[in-house]
Formats: structure tokens, C-alpha cells, sequence
């Protein structure tokens, strides 16, 4: 039976991160091992003859990795698809109970983003590119690909559910993560951000001919090459979304489109020393924008119920001091203690309490749990009278040990 890896209960944390986004924020969650855990290594047999160089000594490709990037159909919540770091795609059809590997056979293993088309819930997009922590192989090269080349800048794309995949690749982002995809019929877009090496352009290309060409998207106000960490869709509206542009030691933006993609305007500004920002989008106009600084831990928060027409900030209740364990710490430590947050940070938004956001992170030190490291979930649910008292709910137990939310 092919099984994701348990190098960072990957499956078990990113679905976990799913479920809670699921369900509403009035209800008290318990978490449980979803999928699969344990000692097993994912499609060792057939990583084997086609195994990247040595990295450091290592031999990386065989296991699965963490999972950055995980999408649900909006009418079916049971069939979830899951995009690993080094695992590829793998589909559920019972809510995460089972699993079945999707691209096993393709050039490229290593996944960064994934969606859905939301006007044909059998088209996925996969944006290639993310590695795991600590394999990004030397000169900027991806984990070596099944042919022996990098599938670098490459989409991937199934119009029948998974069962067969055609590659799209964009000249322009060669050499760098994919860090979101979106179609809708024949329109394609992607963002290219490079974790590895910001120097990298990056930016916003569009298709309207199914990936036959791209053109880049200037962004309002941003130079013509600027690095694009988020692009994700409104649930509410086929024709909307939300990008998020980043410029090293500038401003880091968000801009909304609500003509998929042709024009975009700018909804938030976030001041300089952030490197990073995530989006998360709800029904009914909610969107939740987390901000990573150059420490590799989170330093901004805010939400709108309104299409970004105005947000509320929340940042002051990152610096909020939470238990862990018995330690107190702010609640931005407790989320990336590992200081990754650029890669494994995420967030999500209640879709029955649009109130609620949740965050996670990487693995922090506890001392009162056996192997002194847990993975942590919080919720925040919007005061709206005064946001600054927000409340802070731990999510998961601090037995849920030594992994990574993406």
C-alpha cells in the first residue's frame, strides 16, 4: 500500500488543518490521526532508481514530505486533493480516510500550490516547485525529476479528476516555486515566488488560451517583477480573486481581481519587514490575510467580512502570551517555534463562523510532552467590539507531536 511518510505527519497535520477550517468555530474540536502515520517511507519502490543526487550526505525524494497545499470540493466535502512537497498529488474520496497517489508517473514530485476549477470541479491545477526543508538542491535546482530534468516554472494539469495529467511549463518562472495556480475554463494563472532565493523575479502570469502562452501581470503600482507568495480564489464568485505581492525590504500587498484576472486592484498594504503573506478566503466575502517577517514568524494579521473592502487588525494578538506546556510565550512563537513559517505557516477561515480564523505553524518546544515537541493549531474569533481582546483557543492537544501545518 503506497503511504505518505511520517516525516512530519505530513497527511495527518495538513488534513487535520482542513478539518478545523470545516467545522464551526461553536464546536469543540478533538483531533485525530486522519490517513496514514507511522514508520512507512511513500513509493520507496519507485523513487529508488530514479533518486535525486545526494544532498549533504542524503538521499532525499523518498517520502512524501509536508503538505503545502490542500483543496476540497466545494459540493463534496469528502473528495479532498493534497499536494506534497516530495509526494506529488494524492486524492481522498471519504474525507481523508483513504488515499491514492495521482501523479506517480509524472516528471515532477514536488508540489507548492493546488486548486480547483470551480466552474468544472474535475480540472486541478498543480504548481510544481516546493522541496522540503533543507533538500533545495545546490544552484538552484528542484529535486531531480523522474526523466532526470527539473520540471522548473511547470504546471500541472487533469480536466478528469486525477487520472491523467498534461504538463504546462512558463518560461518566465523557470528555476522557481510555483506558490499558487488558478483556472477557470481556459483561463490559467500563476504566481512564482522562490523561498530559496528572493532575488528571483517572480510575479503574476496569465493565460487566457489553456496555457498555450502566459503573459506577465503588472500589478498596480508594484514593479513588473514582483515576487507573488498567495493567489486564491473567492468562493463566492468564479470570477474573483486575491493575489499577494511581496518586495524585499519594501511594502507587501494584497490585490483583488473580480474579472479572473485581467485587472487587479489593491485592497491592503502591509508596512515593510514582511516577507511573506498568506490568504484565506471564506463564503460571504471573508478574507484573512497572515503576514511572515524576516524572523520567519508571524507579524501580521487582519480580516475583512467584506471583500477587503476595510479589515480589522488583529496583529496585536500575535504578540499575546500563550502557554506552551509550561512555558509562556507570545502566540507567534508558539506558532513557528521551528522558524519556519515562511514555508509552514497556515491559515484558514471558519466557513460556518466567518469570525474565526485559524492559525499553524511548525513544531515547538514543550517540555511537558514526551519528545518535548508538539504542532500547534489556535483560533482566534474576532471581538468585533474590541479586537485587540480577541480570544486565543489552543486546538490541538500538545501530544500532537513534531510536524508541520502548511
Amino acid at each position: 500500500m503506497v503511504r505518505f511518510t511520517s516525516a512530519r505527519s505530513a497527511l495527518l497535520l495538513g488534513v487535520s488543518a482542513f478539518v478545523i477550517a470545516s467545522v464551526s468555530a461553536a464546536n469543540a474540536q478533538q483531533f485525530k490521526p486522519v490517513g496514514t502515520s507511522g514508520p512507512e517511507k511513500g513509493k520507496t519502490e519507485d523513487l529508488s532508481s530514479f533518486a535525486p543526487p545526494a544532498v549533504g550526505g542524503q538521499r532525499f525524494g523518498s517520502n512524501a514530505g509536508d503538505i503545502p497545499s490542500l483543496v476540497y470540493d466545494p459540493t463534496n466535502a469528502n473528495r479532498i486533493f493534497a499536494g506534497s512537497a516530495n509526494g506529488g498529488v494524492w486524492g481522498s474520496l471519504d474525507g481523508g480516510i483513504n488515499w491514492t497517489p495521482l501523479t506517480d508517473g509524472l516528471r515532477s514530485l514536488s508540489i507548492d500550490s493546488l486548486s480547483l476549477d470551480a466552474t468544472d470541479l474535475n480540472t486541478i491545477i498543480a504548481g510544481t516547485g516546493l522541496s522540503s526543508t533543507g533538500a533545495y538542491i545546490t544552484g538552484f535546482q528542484f529535486y531531480q525529476d523522474r526523466s532526470g530534468a527539473a520540471l522548473n516554472g511547470g504546471l500541472l494539469i487533469s480536466h478528469n479528476g486525477g487520472t491523467s495529467w498534461s504538463e504546462i511549463v512558463i518560461p518566465a518562472l523557470a528555476g522557481q516555486s510555483i506558490s499558487g495556480v488558478a483556472v477557470r475554463g481556459t483561463t490559467i494563472m500563476a504566481t512564482g515566488y522562490e523561498l530559496n532565493n528572493k532575488a528571483l523575479a517572480g510575479g503574476l502570469y496569465r493565460s487566457t488560451d489553456n496555457g498555450a502562452t502566459f503573459a506577465q501581470v503588472v500589478l498596480p503600482g508594484r514593479p513588473g517583477s514582483s515576487p507573488a507568495s498567495s493567489l486564491i480564489a473567492d468562493p463566492s464568485s468564479a470570477s474573483t480573486f486575491y493575489v499577494a505581492s511581496v518586495i524585499a525590504g519594501g511594502t507587501a500587498q494584497v490585490f483583488k481581481s473580480v474579472d479572473n484576472g485581467a485587472t487587479w486592484n489593491a485592497i491592503l498594504t502591509v508596512a515593510s519587514g514582511t516577507t511573506v503573506l498568506k490568504i484565506a478566503t471564506a463564503p460571504g466575502g471573508a478574507i484573512a490575510v497572515y503576514g511572515i517577517g524576516s524572523t520567519n514568524r508571524p507579524n501580521f494579521l487582519a480580516l475583512s467580512q467584506n471583500g477587503g473592502g476595510t479589515f480589522t487588525d488583529l496583529t496585536t494578538r500575535l504578540a499575546s502570551t500563550v502557554t506552551v506546556g509550561v512555558t509562556n510565550m507570545s502566540l507567534s512563537q508558539a506558532l513557528n517555534g521551528g522558524g519556519q513559517g515562511a514555508f509552514h505557516a497556515g491559515i484558514a477561515i471558519d466557513p460556518n463562523n466567518t469570525n474565526a480564523i485559524y492559525l499553524a505553524g511548525d513544531s515547538v518546544q514543550s517540555f511537558s510532552v514526551a519528545n518535548g515537541f508538539y504542532s500547534p493549531v489556535y483560533r482566534i474569533t474576532l471581538d468585533a467590539v474590541t479586537p485587540a481582546n480577541s480570544p486565543i483557543q489552543l486546538m490541538t492537544a500538545q501530544g500532537l507531536t513534531s510536524g508541520a501545518f502548511g
